[in-house]
């Protein structure tokens, strides 16, 4: 019988994990460091059916398939035990993402190994809810430059402030403000997801009397806006648009899924950080049918 093109190219991905496998091994003898099995995928989180562990996928980037499915520690059982859903990030060989909050208290940070879903760390962040004192908004957490970022919520505020946290410690260490304000009197950005790459922040806008979905280029240092460009999404028609599901960037490119049409598989965005446009539109392995199988609104990361 002859294999169809999923099976070959979860075969293809299973291969290269293998091969990396070995060479690491080798390279821990001779004093060379390989790149993680993880590489050049992307990692979301599960939905957690019937209060079970929350599941972290692995999507091939060049397939859209999921290539594995690892248990996390967390749960939909209670707060206490989940993550919230302000974004997710990698960078310094782990997945990051925020807990909810305890009795009022900080924001945990989560550190995981992305390889089996293990936690690495738990960080109390000097994050509160929404009202309380300085938090992220919706899918806006992001990695670089060895810190997390995250664009905070606008009460008692003008404008948004961009946040830059220690990874290590927790502390904001630096507030940046924005020019994004709410939608109708200004721009803003839209919960779709935040991205860090090319030494650039990058998130959606909302779109304009049914235009393109903007999207913006920002600057970590000054929290300006660098460039708009003008992308082919169109919230107006849902088929076109691209899901708050998370926004990542990796291989030199965004990544983001969009909306599944007829109970069809969510398609994989692979877009152009130069012009905004979609340069690849590949048939995921995700469908918003399958409860249990579809990804959770947590965001999405890219793993190089």
């Amino acid at each position: 019988m002859i294999a169809n093109r999923s099976q070959v190219q979860a075969a293809h991905c299973t291969f290269r994990r293998s091969i990396l496998t070995l060479l690491s091994i080798f390279g821990l003898f001779l004093g060379l460091a390989v790149a993680s099995d993880f590489a050049g995928e992307l990692a979301a989180f599960g939905h957690s059916v019937n209060n079970r562990a929350r599941p972290l996928y692995r999507i091939s980037a060049e397939s859209g398939q999921v290539t594995s499915t690892v248990l996390t520690p967390f749960s939909a059982a209670t707060p206490v035990s989940d993550l919230a859903e302000l974004g997710l990030a990698s960078g310094d060989g782990a997945i990051w993402s925020l807990g909810y909050s305890v009795n009022l208290g900080p924001r945990a940070l989560y550190k995981l190994n992305p390889a089996n879903g293990s936690l690495l760390q738990k960080i109390d962040t000097a994050l509160r809810p929404e009202g309380l004192g300085n938090d992220f908004v919706p899918r806006s957490l992001a990695y670089g430059e060895g810190f997390v970022w995250g664009l905070g919520d606008l009460v008692n505020k003008r404008v948004r402030s961009l946040f830059k946290v220690d990874p290590k410690t927790g502390q904001i260490i630096q507030t940046i403000p924005t020019t994004f304000k709410p939608v109708p009197t200004g721009s803003d950005v839209a919960d779709i997801g935040l991205a860090y790459g090319d030494g650039f922040l990058w998130g959606f806008g909302y779109a304009v009397n049914n235009g393109g979905r903007p999207l913006y280029k920002i600057s970590p240092k000054d929290g300006s806006i660098v460039e708009t460009l003008v992308t082919t999404f169109r919230p107006a028609v849902l088929q076109s648009d691209v899901a708050s599901l998370g926004l990542a960037y990796g291989g030199g490119h965004l990544w983001a899924l969009g909306y599944s049409v007829n109970k069809g598989p969510r398609p994989l965005y692979k877009i152009s950080p130069a012009t905004g446009q979609t340069v690849q539109t590949i048939t995921s392995g995700i469908k918003a049918d399958n409860f249990g199988g579809d990804i959770a609104p947590f965001g999405l990361a890219y793993v190089e």
